[in-house]
């Protein structure tokens, strides 16, 4: 058993797909399909994408998608390489103050307009 990405590449090859098929099929770029295969997971996008990837993978090759995504989440975390899901980069040192809250100035922003809009148009 080799590498995550060099058993997606062999399961590929011994089924006699062509990695452009797979990309026409899943919609999946051929630089980030031969990215998995070549095991360089730091060149994927936000995990959200990747697992989505992973998965399509799977299934034009016929299989178990669950059983692929742990494996690549295994050895991406092994290698270090996988991003971290569901958080926001941090404001770069040295940022102005409200590059350091980032979204919740503008969600605060937002609820205080609603609330405006609210008690503006009951007060008519």
């Amino acid at each position: 058993m080799g590498s995550f990405g060099e058993d997606l590449r062999r399961e590929r090859q011994l089924r006699g797909i062509s990695l452009a098929e797979i990309a026409r099929a899943t919609k999946i770029s051929p630089r980030l399909l031969e990215a998995l295969e070549d095991d360089e997971f730091g060149l994927l996008p936000q995990p959200v994408y990747s697992h989505a990837f992973v998965r399509a993978y799977a299934r034009q090759l016929g299989i178990d998608e669950q059983e692929t995504l742990d494996r690549f989440l295994f050895e991406a975390s092994r290698a270090g390489r996988l991003k971290p899901a569901g958080r926001m980069p941090d404001a770069a040192p040295g940022a102005s103050p409200l590059a350091r809250l980032g979204g919740t100035a503008l969600a605060a922003a937002v609820v205080l307009l609603l609330l405006w809009l609210i008690i503006g148009h009951q007060a008519v």
